[in-house]
């Protein structure tokens, strides 16, 4: 005699994470969102002009893919489903914001067109939200390496610390 174990049955504590009775779909942890659907929604509710292509980059805790259009190339990052709640999302783009009005060169989110900087997505794990960005050309870091950004007194030393007057 089988016995079924659904999630209820071992502790699950996540409302989210519904059981898969029968032959219905099984539950997902983690997920890659197309690529081209992707694409197809930025293109539909940010003011980037014509999007020709979008690809994966980097998986992680959050996924970021390159979107270029005809003008430009943007960053999308994706963030994993409870991994950041839509007011940590909110602080992270107010700092980056905070950080360019201090004269930080970093990367911005860019506005759709309903004022939204970050838009919910519904993927098989659960809400995972996304953000649009300017793209930071250069060379990325080689952060196990020593580099003005990671040197002792290099840059993120002089970023992190407030100024001492003597």
């Amino acid at each position: 005699m089988s016995k079924r174990v659904t999630v209820e049955a071992i502790g699950s504590d996540r409302p989210d994470v519904a059981p898969a009775p029968g032959h219905g779909l099984f539950p997902v942890t983690y997920s890659i969102l197309s690529a081209d659907a992707l694409l197809a929604e930025v293109a539909h509710t940010y003011p980037i002009g014509i999007s020709v292509s979008c690809r994966l980059l980097q998986t992680s805790l959050n996924d970021t893919y390159l979107l270029t259009s005809r003008e430009d190339r943007y960053i999308v990052r994706v963030y994993g489903a409870h991994w950041r709640t839509p007011s940590e999302i909110a602080y992270e783009l107010e700092l980056l914001a905070h950080l360019v009005a201090k004269g930080v060169s970093v990367s911005v989110p860019i506005a759709g067109y309903d004022g939204a900087l970050s838009r919910p997505l519904a993927a098989p794990e659960g809400t995972r939200h996304f953000v649009l960005f300017t793209y930071a050309p250069g060379t990325p870091l080689a952060l196990d390496t020593e580099s003005p950004v990671t040197s002792p007194g290099g840059y993120w030393p002089r970023f992190m610390l407030p100024p001492i007057t003597l």
